[in-house]
């Protein structure tokens, strides 16, 4: 099996610094028939996020929306360690 042939960037915008996270838009040139697409990117640096959770699974604080869905996603909801 190969390797699928890699996106060739024309150029990348800087969006929006919110200091714990930065969006940029970059416009990518697609392999298989050379037609650009823009694509959205989420950069951050290392970070933990603490939601305190009731025994009923129901979250205390208001989070930002992307948090909780990753949260939701990734540990699921009422999953506990």
């Amino acid at each position: 099996m190969s390797l699928p042939r890699a996106w060739t960037v024309v150029e990348t915008q800087d969006v929006q610094d919110c200091r714990v996270f930065r969006v940029q838009r970059t416009l990518a040139r697609s392999p298989r028939d050379g037609s650009a697409h823009p694509l959205g990117r989420i950069e951050a640096d290392p970070c933990v996020n603490v939601a305190p959770v009731t025994d009923t699974g129901e979250i205390r604080h208001a989070l930002v929306v992307a948090t909780l869905l990753w949260w939701r996603l990734s540990v699921g909801a009422g999953s506990r360690s």
